[in-house]
């Protein structure tokens, strides 16, 4: 497994490859960051400038060599988000009727452990009232939303249920 780095304006962002495919991505924690920022090879291209673009808030979708590694149910969960489009959002229980299920919080749980945030977007899911929670903390959901343009900057929603 090789590790990337790439900095966005949210802070160092981690993505780990094995045999030429992304297998999870993160932002690196505080106490990960000296390590990676002297000792981790920046992203090459066209990954990079796919990321700079998405972070500029250009329209994007990741066309990236994916490799899942989870349940049967979670990875057909993930493959769901990959299907959300830009500045667009959805809700748990609208994946859940998409796949057949009534299991809403069993999807929850799959969108959480989705080990590819942003580029599998489960920032784009949320609960019927609300955010939803997010893997990497509601602030980076409400940063990533805002520059998809479905929150504004004071945070109110432009998407219906969003708080």
């Amino acid at each position: 497994m090789d590790i990337y780095k790439h900095y966005t304006p949210l802070g160092l962002f981690l993505l780990a490859v094995e045999g030429n495919r992304f297998i999870k991505s993160w932002f690196a924690a505080p106490d990960e960051e000296q390590a990676h920022h002297q000792h981790t090879p920046s992203l090459p291209n066209p990954f990079a400038a796919d990321l700079d673009r998405y972070f500029r808030g250009e329209p994007i979708s990741f066309d990236w060599p994916l490799k899942f590694s989870g349940t049967a149910f979670q990875q057909r969960v993930w493959h769901e988000l990959v299907k959300i489009p830009y500045g667009q959002t959805l809700t748990y229980k609208q994946i859940g009727d998409q796949l057949g299920t009534k299991g809403y919080r069993a999807v929850g749980r799959a969108v959480g452990a989705n080990p590819l945030v942003i580029v599998v977007p489960c920032h784009r899911v949320l609960a019927a009232n609300g955010l939803g929670g997010y893997s990497c903390g509601l602030p980076i959901k409400r940063s990533l939303l805002t520059l998809e343009k479905v929150l504004t900057e004071n945070g109110a929603g432009q998407t219906a249920g969003l708080i």
